[in-house]
């Protein structure tokens, strides 16, 4: 018997906001907390409402002038909408983007969701770019240890987290403003909305509760020493290869042999992806390996494909364990160990950003370092050798920056040398 269609539209939850809502005439309509009763009794007036038309089917045309019915929650739902699949990420790479859009909309939906967009002025949009500063309360997993058996399960708990950076606030501001803007030229709000929130300018240094990020210093090679020897051969590598050319973590991540062009006294490594591709086709990035790089890639280059994989770093670690062995293992064992991995466990084709950062953390830790260094500290010591050594222009070509001033960041004038140089002048 076939099963029946409800001819009432349903009352339904948006998860991520915690809110209800009905979908009727093809739109969402917001109703307020989910299970509150006073978004039940907002069910019940829109379906009656509805009833009341007749059940009508068609979708309505949200225009500027039908914007009094439009709230911010409902902004915010289109845009997402069509924010999954502009900033989509292509396969392997990252989604930044998304989530840093994610986030700056839960704070704009839990301050102002159920606030209508011709509401929502200048001073609504402030109280939100204030909130990113403050610190909050987040759920997170931590690993606990139970005090009678001593194991290690994992627990949700509630942890404090600082604000948001000035700089990443700006960055999030902007990207509200995109919010509106795209409510515009989709005609679902007015002109003049976005043209008031325009106004808004974001925190200046000095002037605001938030905090300064760090700037990023460059890796002490005494350090970068004591740590090689601890990291598996492809991490090593990378680190290596960072070192020596200045090439950004992530390129060196997705290195691939079918990237590389061998030539007789150099090899050129173009990216398939790169930070600043954006830029157009004008702006390409190469990567020139000379006999030192060379040398430190000869043992990975048997394959096309990716090059540093944690596959081989697993491998590397399982090998280890089996070195302190007081009884060496069978061939047949090896290879039940080996199979019993590669169940246990699915391999990413190459590091992500977060694993090959935590694997440099761990070996700072066993190497006794206080401070450590992560793997973009690398690129800024490389940024300062090509400076010191070559000049601004050619570390500008080296780094892949298209404006001079962007080496300047990475590239910081030779302090020590200067000194060196007033000192003798006088």
């Amino acid at each position: 018997m076939p099963r029946l269609r409800s001819l009432k539209p349903q009352y339904c939850l948006h998860k991520s906001s915690d809110r209800a809502y009905v979908r009727v005439r093809g739109r969402q309509t917001w109703l307020g907390r989910h299970g509150s009763q006073e978004s039940k009794d907002a069910y019940d007036a829109v379906i009656g409402e509805w009833i009341a038309q007749g059940r009508p089917t068609l979708v309505p045309s949200l225009s500027s002038s039908s914007s009094e019915s439009i709230t911010i929650i409902e902004l915010v739902d289109a845009y997402w909408n069509f924010a999954k699949e502009y900033y989509k990420a292509a396969p392997h790479r990252s989604d930044g983007h998304l989530a840093s859009l994610k986030g700056a909309l839960g704070i704009l939906v839990r301050l102002f969701g159920e606030t209508a967009v011709n509401q929502f002025g200048p001073l609504k949009l402030t109280v939100v770019r204030d909130e990113m500063a403050k610190p909050r309360r987040v759920q997170a997993k931590r690993r606990r240890i139970d005090p009678v058996t001593g194991s290690k399960e994992m627990a949700i708990v509630e942890v404090e987290r600082s604000g948001w950076t000035r700089g990443y606030i700006n960055d999030q501001l902007k990207r509200l403003k995109r919010l509106f803007a795209w409510g515009v030229s989709r005609e679902l709000i007015p002109a003049e909305i976005y043209h008031a929130l325009k106004t808004v300018d974001g925190l200046r240094k000095g002037k605001s509760a938030a905090r300064e990020s760090a700037p990023v210093q460059a890796a002490p090679i005494e350090d970068v020493q004591k740590v090689l020897p601890l990291l598996p051969p492809p991490v090593r590598a990378m680190i290596e290869l960072e070192s020596i050319t200045g090439m950004r973590p992530g390129e060196a991540r997705i290195m691939r042999g079918a990237d590389i062009e061998i030539k007789k006294d150099l090899w050129i490594y173009r990216p398939q992806w790169h930070k600043t591709e954006h830029c157009g086709q004008d702006h390409t990035r190469e990567i020139y390996l000379g006999p030192r790089a060379q040398l430190i890639l000869q043992p990975f280059m048997h394959t096309l494909d990716y090059l540093f994989t944690p596959k081989d770093s697993d491998a590397w670690l399982r090998e280890q364990k089996r070195v302190g062995r007081k009884t060496p293992m069978t061939p047949s064992q090896i290879k039940r160990a080996e199979r019993a991995a590669q169940r246990r466990r699915q391999f990413e084709p190459f590091y992500s950003k977060n694993a090959f950062a935590r694997c440099v953390k761990r070996a700072c830790r066993k190497a006794g370092l206080a401070k450590g260094f992560t793997p973009n500290m690398l690129r800024h010591s490389a940024a300062g050798i090509f400076r010191r050594e070559f000049g601004l222009d050619s570390a500008q070509i080296l780094l892949g920056h298209k404006h001079a001033k962007i080496t300047e960041i990475y590239a910081a004038a030779d302090r020590e040398r200067a000194m060196k140089i007033v000192a003798e002048v006088g």
